[in-house]
């Protein structure tokens, strides 16, 4: 498999969007790994007319997370 990128995560990030959204720092670890995986495999919110949003949503329902990144933006 081809070498795709980093995810960088920002702990001090994590823990204070964890709690304006009311779950564990550990969830919002996976919301922003599931996000930036995205990324990586050439997804873009910006642009693609909701494809990244509606895929995160389903791998966030089969994860058991709830809201994500883009949601909360909207």
């Amino acid at each position: 498999m081809p070498y795709l990128g980093d995810i960088v995560i920002a702990a001090g990030v994590a823990v204070r969007q964890a709690r304006a959204a009311g779950h564990s720092r550990l969830t919002e670890l996976r919301i922003l790994a599931l996000h930036g995986l995205l990324h990586l495999a050439g997804y873009d919110h910006e642009s693609d007319h909701g494809e990244m949003a509606r895929l995160e949503r389903r791998l966030r329902q089969r994860a058991g997370l709830r809201e994500g990144l883009i949601e909360r933006a909207s």
